[in-house]
C-alpha cells in the first residue's frame, strides 16, 4: 500500500464458494470505484474448533489469474474486534447484515472494508466477464498433471456435486444446511436425462464411498477423492449439465458453466441464510 490510490478491502472466510462470492463482490466494486483490491484472510489463521465449525483453507490463489493476489495480512480476531479495529483505523466498513445493499459511489474513506457472505449475483453481474476471467481454469493443463482427472470432451455429460462431510457431522442447529436427500438426486437425474441426451455423468463428492453405493452403473463416474478441491471443481464446471447440493461450491460452477445449452438443477429446499430470488437465475431449474 505505497501508492495513494484508494483501498478496498474484502475479508474471507468459508470453503471456496464462500471466498469466490466475497471477492466477486469486491472486485466488482473495486472496479466500479477504481480502488486498489486487498483480500484479508487472516480468517483461515484462527484457532478452530471442529466440533462447531469446519476448518477451511484460503483457496483463491489457485485460480491462476489470482495466483498473486494482493493480500492484506492482519491479525486474526473475532468480528466485533475486526470492526473496532477497522473504525480505530478510519475504514468505511460494510456488510451484509441487513440483506442486500446497494452501495452508493463512496470516495470519503481512503479504506473501505467489506464483511459478509455477499451471496447474490447483483452485486457482480454487471461485471461478470471480469469475474469469469478470474476465476478462469485451463482444465487440458490440470488434466495433463494429473491423470486421475477424468477427460470430458466428446459426449454430453451431467456433473453432479453431492455434498456431506460437515453437513453430516456438524451439530444441528438453526440455518446449519444438512445433506440432500438421495431422492432429491434421482429427481434431478431423471430430469436431466428427460431434457438432455446425457452420456456420462460425473459424480463429485467429499463422500464417495457413499456415492459408489447409491449411483451404480456404467454411466457413472465417481471420480477420485484424491483431487483436489479446485480440481474437483474443474471438473463440474466442465460438465455440459450440473447438478447442484445445496452448496456454494457448485453454484459457481453452474454460474461458470461453459456449455451454451446448459441445464442447471438446483435443490428448492436449499437453506441460505441470506439469499434472495435473485440468487437463482430463471434458466435454473429448481427441484
Amino acid at each position: 500500500m505505497t501508492n495513494n490510490r484508494q483501498i478496498l478491502i474484502t475479508s474471507l472466510f468459508g470453503g471456496l464458494g464462500n471466498q469466490m462470492f466475497q471477492y466477486a463482490n469486491g472486485a466488482s466494486l473495486a472496479a466500479r470505484w477504481n480502488r486498489q483490491l486487498f483480500v484479508d484472510d487472516s480468517w483461515y489463521r484462527r484457532t478452530f474448533n471442529e466440533s462447531v465449525m469446519t476448518r477451511r483453507e484460503f483457496l483463491l490463489d489457485q485460480f491462476p489469474h489470482l495466483s498473486n493476489i494482493d493480500r492484506k495480512y492482519s491479525m486474526a480476531m473475532p468480528k466485533l474486534l475486526s470492526r473496532i479495529k477497522s473504525g480505530i483505523s478510519g475504514e468505511q466498513w460494510f456488510d451484509d447484515s441487513h440483506g442486500f445493499m446497494k452501495f452508493e459511489e463512496s470516495n470519503k474513506h481512503k479504506i473501505c472494508r467489506l464483511h459478509g457472505y455477499w451471496q447474490d449475483p447483483r452485486y457482480f453481474i454487471d461485471q461478470r466477464q471480469l469475474i469469469c476471467d478470474a476465476f478462469a481454469l485451463d482444465f487440458i493443463e490440470m488434466r495433463n498433471s494429473n491423470s486421475l482427472l477424468p477427460e470430458i470432451s466428446e459426449y454430453s455429460s451431467l456433473g453432479i456435486h453431492v455434498r456431506r462431510g460437515d453437513y453430516v457431522t456438524l451439530p444441528d442447529r438453526p440455518g446449519q444446511p444438512r445433506p440432500l436427500s438421495l431422492n432429491y438426486y434421482n429427481q434431478a437425474i431423471e430430469f436431466a436425462t428427460l431434457h438432455r441426451q446425457i452420456e456420462k455423468i460425473y459424480i463429485v463428492s467429499d463422500d464417495p464411498a457413499w456415492c459408489a453405493e447409491h449411483f451404480t452403473g456404467d454411466r457413472f463416474h465417481i471420480v477420485e477423492n484424491k483431487n483436489s478441491t479446485i480440481e474437483d471443481f474443474a471438473i463440474l464446471q466442465t460438465c455440459d449439465h450440473i447438478v447442484m447440493s445445496n452448496s456454494t461450491y457448485s453454484w459457481w460452477a453452474s454460474w461458470l458453466g461453459r456449455s451454451e445449452n446448459q441445464l442447471a438443477i438446483f435443490p428448492k429446499d436449499w437453506t441460505l441464510a441470506r439469499s434472495s430470488s435473485a440468487y437463482f437465475p430463471p434458466t435454473w431449474v429448481g427441484i
